[in-house]
C-alpha cells in the first residue's frame, strides 16, 4: 500500500530534498506544498498519511498549519521540520531539529530492517 506524504517548506531546496528522502523509503507518493495555506488546499484534494512541515513560512506557518489540521484531520500525523529548539508549543506533533540529518537516520534505518 501507498502511503501519501505531503512536504511543506518555503525553501525548494529543503522541500525538493525532503520528498526525495521520504521517497527512499519506498512505497511514498510524496506532494508538495510552499507554506501552510497551500498546504491546507493540498490535504483537502490529496488527504495525506502524513504531514512533514517546516515551521517557518509565509502565509501559514507551521505552527497554524498544525493547529488547522488538528481541527479538521486530527488523525492525520505532522511531523515539524525546524531548527529552532523550542517547539514545545506544536503538541502532540514531532520536532526534527535538523531536517537533513533527522530523515537521513530514518531513512537509514528503514532501509536496514
Amino acid at each position: 500500500m501507498i502511503s501519501r506524504v505531503l512536504v511543506v517548506d518555503d525553501s525548494p531546496v529543503d522541500r525538493r530534498l525532503a520528498g526525495r528522502l521520504i521517497e527512499k523509503v519506498g512505497d511514498m507518493e510524496v506532494f508538495y506544498a510552499p507554506d501552510g495555506k497551500a498546504a491546507l488546499e493540498a490535504v483537502e484534494e490529496h488527504l495525506p498519511d502524513l504531514v512533514v512541515t517546516d515551521m517557518q513560512m509565509p502565509e501559514l506557518d507551521g505552527f497554524g498549519l498544525v493547529e488547522a489540521l488538528k481541527a479538521q484531520y486530527p488523525l492525520i500525523p505532522v511531523i515539524l521540520m525546524t531548527r529552532a529548539v523550542h517547539v514545545t508549543d506544536a503538541a502532540n506533533s514531532n520536532a526534527i531539529a535538523e531536517p537533513r540529518e533527522a530523515i537521513d537516520d530514518r531513512v537509514r534505518s528503514r532501509e536496514r530492517s
